[in-house]
């Protein structure tokens, strides 16, 4: 009988509960054993048993601690970023999907399980939720394969494709090669394949191994950031009384067409005026959200939940003070372009390489974005400094709420001026999309 062990080097280890979330796997040299994935895969995937014994392949949702842990702070919001997959055609489309470590990347995966679940021309079975956090290579190798063993039942059904949700897959070394010679050699090349991660490594090559040819035929959006809520989403989930004017592109703001569809919203300037000022306070990333909704500010638990990313991710030996002295320095200069060397020299890190290496760790981790000066034909500006913005208001207000020694208690207003607070919170406002370069290194 396997039972839950925790040593030193757990490894691959069994809670005694059979519930696919309590099964976890640690970093370990060792890979995965091949009953190990099995036991894995079957725990992971619920509906399968459900759909074998004719049950509701979508009851596994009301015991998912990640779905009970949203219902706690839920004021509605969520993410259409694959839509498309959870509802439209399954097709042989390959989409990868990114973005910041709390966001809830996890329960998009989570939701578009159920939707297809739920689907009268989805067999449940054709399913395939991989949590590969602690994976190495090999061990994703072996999933591809013995994946397809549990769910055999469907390939004597004509037309039915597999669906590979991947969760935080880019987490593992070479991730990418492994999907390429899978795309190239095997049955899993007719597949649809989500691949989800928290950082842009580009050392993965994205685009070379996965995006070039082996993405499917399907028309869509190949590459998919998920962000945290934008000032629209904001209102949308917390002024549901609010009416909101169509979308309009910066550059036709002065349009008569948008003065018309203003127009219609005089009368309600004020509270989108507070619906703003509500949005700096508390950012964009859901639970913030739904904290400041209902409780009226952003928890400390959740404060130290996005300061342990950030240390993680950038950092992970540095002092506790590092993290938040860091982006309190960012947010007081990311009005102009950024001068590495002096900021450097700001922070006492010692040299314009070790933050260089930093700052590209916080863009690759989406915790900031590089904004470069442009030329008036839109190519960037060679040799010219580029702005960084922090990509939400809430990383703004950690340096007060978690710095060690650091000022302020819950409730004191934005540390910024109104005009350059929009700035902080809005960095789309200085940029029509977020491309994947400017996401990794601004130019030098």
């Amino acid at each position: 009988m396997l039972t839950h062990t925790r040593t030193k080097n757990p490894g691959f280890w069994y809670e005694p509960v059979p519930k696919p979330w309590v099964f976890g796997m640690a970093t370990t040299a060792r890979a995965m054993r091949d009953d190990e994935i099995r036991a894995f895969l079957a725990l992971s995937n619920p509906w399968w048993a459900a759909a074998a014994a004719h049950a509701d392949p979508t009851a596994w949702q009301d015991a998912h601690p990640a779905l009970k842990q949203r219902a706690r702070f839920d004021v509605g919001y969520r993410s259409a970023i694959i839509d498309d997959v959870a509802n439209g055609p399954v097709t042989d489309r390959l989409v990868v999907s990114t973005g910041p470590r709390r966001i809830g990347k996890s329960v998009v995966l989570l939701d578009a399980a159920a939707s297809l679940c739920d689907r009268p021309d989805v067999d449940p079975r054709q399913v395939i939720h991989v949590a590969c956090d602690g994976m190495r290579d090999r061990d994703l190798r072996r999933v591809l394969v013995l994946g397809q063993n549990p769910t055999r039942t469907i390939d004597a059904q004509p037309g039915r494709r597999r669906i590979w949700l991947l969760d935080e897959v880019s987490g593992i070394d070479g991730w990418t090669a492994v999907l390429k010679h899978a795309r190239d050699n095997t049955s899993f090349a007719d597949d649809t394949v989500i691949a989800t991660g928290s950082r842009w490594r580009t050392s993965a090559d994205v685009m070379g191994n996965l995006l070039a040819g082996r993405a499917g035929t399907t028309p869509g959006r190949r590459m998919r950031h998920l962000l945290p809520m934008s000032c629209r989403d904001f209102v949308t989930a917390t002024r549901r009384d609010l009416p909101l004017p169509p979308r309009s592109h910066p550059s036709d703001l002065q349009s008569p067409e948008a003065a018309r569809n203003l127009s219609a919203l005089q009368y309600t300037v004020d509270d989108y005026d507070l619906a703003w000022q509500d949005f700096l306070s508390c950012g964009g990333f859901p639970r913030a959200v739904a904290e400041y909704d209902i409780q009226g500010a952003t928890s400390p638990e959740h404060y130290a939940d996005i300061t342990a990313w950030l240390t993680g991710d950038i950092h992970a030996d540095a002092n506790p003070d590092s993290i938040p002295l860091l982006l309190s320095t960012l947010a007081q200069r990311q009005g102009s372009p950024l001068n590495i060397t002096a900021t450097a020299e700001t922070l006492n890190i010692g040299s314009r390489t070790s933050l260089s290496s930093r700052l590209d760790r916080l863009v690759s981790t989406f915790g900031a974005l590089w904004c470069p000066q442009r030329t008036d034909n839109g190519a960037p500006l060679v040799g010219s400094q580029a702005k960084l913005y922090l990509m939400d208001p809430l990383l703004e207000w950690l340096p007060s709420r978690v710095r060690v020694g650091g000022a302020g208690a819950f409730g004191h207003r934005h540390p910024l001026s109104p005009q350059r607070a929009g700035t902080v919170a809005n960095p789309a406002a200085n940029r029509s999309a977020v491309t994947a370069s400017s996401l990794i290194r601004p130019p030098r």
